[in-house]
């Protein structure tokens, strides 16, 4: 490019910067504008408003920026710059490589309608397979997918929030085939203290939307076992994380009341069904016939609520295979049920007065067109709570039918929900004290290496001494030389243990542990390429072969 072209594209660039500029509505000044793109901080990742006259004028200026996401007026936000994801922080003392923060992206009952989330509802068989995927990317270190009928989460631990959140948007839009503005304003992001948070509280059932629900803590479990598992893509954080998770879980439900009159789901949508049959039958519930297409969990938890009501039996339970129905009426021998395949499903839903819906299809069954395909003389109530949906939405606009979905059956939910309210302040203050003593493991990462050097460096000398010692012991016998290595262990073990628990102490902020391993590697002498950069990465390591000497 000759010096004169360049020089014309320089005073056209200044040019329409000095216009963009100019071109300020007449709500905004200079002032403002400079005042919109100045960049804040918001969860550890840099952001920038802009008014939306600016849009152009943005892009100009931030095409190959740092910024990590903008947030515009009307509450868009866009990934900007290309480059390469930041290198893993080491520890300045030991060398070890730091582990990430812990992040969590999803939606949920609390921020999209069933029809959003049933767009990126994953079967639990495939949750291990998309987690891989997430993992892949680099960014990514460790990975774990919830998926139920209330959320889809995404948990991962990265060291560049900005290209990680990145690259998982495009895994978000490329699963729901929805573009950033349908996906954006349903999503929630959590990272840090906020997402370790919101794990527990969801394993507690205190974000489920049944509060205290039974359920979800099973779902968390399944989780946590598929990525930890050989070829799972948790690693030594969201491993730990997942394993307070349940624990929480389970403390919450035994140590306070949270569950005590607690509905699940399908108890819900049963109890719905109850209130709304005189309405919508114009008979009574115990006079309805009700059939039942699925079988597995949802349907069992179904079936465990309508057998303590006065439900009509037998229950028509229809389903593709036989074997989860047999299996099901074992489970009730005092429930009368009838068995049919999924070619029979309509002529029970002919015969049906309540139909509950609950499969892991992900296509409707039920839609306006099949319900106009089998006309019928009687009025009838379809209760879906799958995700995705079973009952098309456009089912309610077929004469005499009255159609609900998971997100209907919050009237019966928000009743139950007052009655324990003293629970969940309690479990709050139980997940709080959870939160502590993770951020306190989390940090003591950094600490384990050098402690190990610290073992090893005292073991080293105790074995030394022991062995200039030899001539002086040869005549001790077999039980006074267990004696000596007893009690020369001892003095090692309380000789460190002060500087061990100093290392280890949670309530010190990052700044401080560097300072006291700093101190601890200067006084002991302690060698820190002798460190395994590996040992807090969270990556398995080989195994140690059965003649290689383990390190005491």
């Amino acid at each position: 490019m000759s010096i004169s072209a360049r020089k014309m594209r320089t005073t056209a660039v200044l040019l329409v910067a000095f216009g963009a500029t100019l071109y300020v509505s007449t709500t905004s000044s200079r002032q403002q504008l400079r005042a919109a793109v100045a960049p804040t901080f918001r969860t550890g990742v840099r952001t920038s408003n802009f008014a939306p006259h600016c849009n152009r004028l943005r892009r100009r200026m931030l095409p190959r920026s740092r910024v990590a996401e903008v947030t515009t007026f009307e509450g868009v936000t866009e990934f900007l710059g290309g480059r390469q994801p930041l290198q893993a922080p080491k520890c300045p003392v030991t060398g070890i490589t730091l582990p990430g923060n812990v992040h969590v992206v999803g939606l949920s009952h609390h921020t999209a309608d069933v029809s959003i989330r049933e767009k990126l509802a994953i079967p639990e068989a495939e949750w291990k397979a998309e987690a891989a995927r997430l993992k892949s990317f680099p960014s990514i270190d460790e990975a774990g997918i919830l998926s139920t009928c209330n959320r889809f989460e995404v948990y991962y631990v990265s060291h560049d929030t900005e290209i990680a959140n990145k690259e998982l948007m495009h895994f978000l839009k490329t699963k729901s085939g929805l573009d950033s503005d349908m996906l954006m304003p349903n999503l929630f992001f959590h990272d840090g203290y906020d997402a370790i948070n919101h794990v527990l509280r969801v394993s507690s059932g205190l974000d489920s939307l049944v509060v205290g629900e039974g359920q979800i803590l099973s779902q968390v479990k399944n989780c946590a076992a598929h990525g930890s598992d050989q070829e799972g893509s948790f690693g030594k954080v969201l491993g730990k994380l997942f394993n307070v998770a349940v624990t929480t879980g389970k403390r919450v439900r035994s140590e306070t009341g949270i569950s005590k009159g607690a509905v699940s789901v399908s108890s819900a949508a049963a109890q719905l069904s109850e209130i709304k049959a005189r309405e919508d039958l114009g008979v009574a519930f115990e006079d309805a016939k009700i059939a039942i297409v699925g079988a597995g969990e949802m349907t069992r938890l179904l079936v465990t609520h309508l057998a303590s009501t006065k439900a009509k039996q037998p229950l028509h339970i229809i389903n593709r295979g036989r074997e989860r129905m047999e299996k099901l009426q074992d489970m009730f021998p005092d429930v009368k049920m009838s068995l049919h395949g999924l070619d029979e499903m309509w002529d029970e839903i002919d015969q049906a007065d309540i139909v509950f819906t609950s499969t892991f299809s992900k296509d409707p069954l039920i839609d306006k067109k099949s319900l106009e395909a089998h006309p019928r003389d009687k009025k009838l109530m379809l209760v879906d709570i799958s995700v995705p949906v079973n009952v098309g939405y456009d089912a309610k606009e077929v004469d005499g039918v009255a159609a609900y979905h998971v997100d209907d059956l919050k009237q019966v939910i928000d009743a139950n929900k007052e009655k324990r309210m003293a629970a969940v302040l309690e479990a709050e203050l139980l997940i709080q004290t959870e939160i502590k003593d993770f951020e306190g493991w989390k940090q003591s990462l950094r600490c384990i290496p050098a402690i190990k050097m610290l073992r090893e460096k005292g073991e080293s000398i105790r074995q030394k001494e022991l062995s200039n010692a030899q001539n002086i012991l040869k005549g001790l016998s077999q039980k006074e030389k267990d004696t000596v290595e007893r009690v020369t262990k001892g003095i090692i073990n309380k000789l460190l243990h002060g500087p061990m628990s100093h290392l280890r102490d949670p309530e010190d902020v990052m700044d401080r542990v560097e300072f006291k391993l700093e101190t601890v590697q200067k006084m002991f002498q302690l060698d820190p390429d002798t460190i395994d950069p590996m040992e807090s990465s969270g990556k398995k390591k080989k195994k140690r072969s059965k003649n290689q000497p383990a390190v005491v």
